[in-house]
């Protein structure tokens, strides 16, 4: 989850909760957009379960290079996902106690 804060020219901004962002080079002088990594109001838990239900931002390579899971680990979260539940995440192939560990100190810097 991600708080994204659209600051208008004219002086107003929005902020919204989203789960993933596409950011595209499109120039426009009259938005600004900022994005805060924080997900805040979510358990560790639920915090876990956006970052690998993410097809967007959480790709293999997010997951083998960044988190450093097992190439196994890695690709049996982006083909198994969605996950409903940590419960989950845990029948995948290869994700186990090291993995899991992984996932929580990488989600953890956020």
């Amino acid at each position: 989850m991600l708080r994204v804060t659209i600051n208008k020219k004219d002086g107003t901004s929005e902020t919204i909760e989203v789960v993933s962002v596409e950011l595209f080079d499109e120039e426009s002088d009259d938005v600004s957009v900022t994005i805060d990594s924080s997900v805040s109001g979510l358990s560790p838990d639920e915090r876990l379960l956006a970052f690998v239900n993410d097809e967007l931002l959480t790709t293999f390579d997010v997951l083998d290079v960044d988190v450093g899971l097992d190439a196994r680990a890695a690709a049996s979260i982006t083909t198994d996902r969605p996950y409903a539940s940590i419960e989950d995440l845990d029948r995948s192939s290869y994700v186990g106690p090291a993995a899991f560990k992984a996932l929580r100190a990488y989600v953890n810097k956020f």
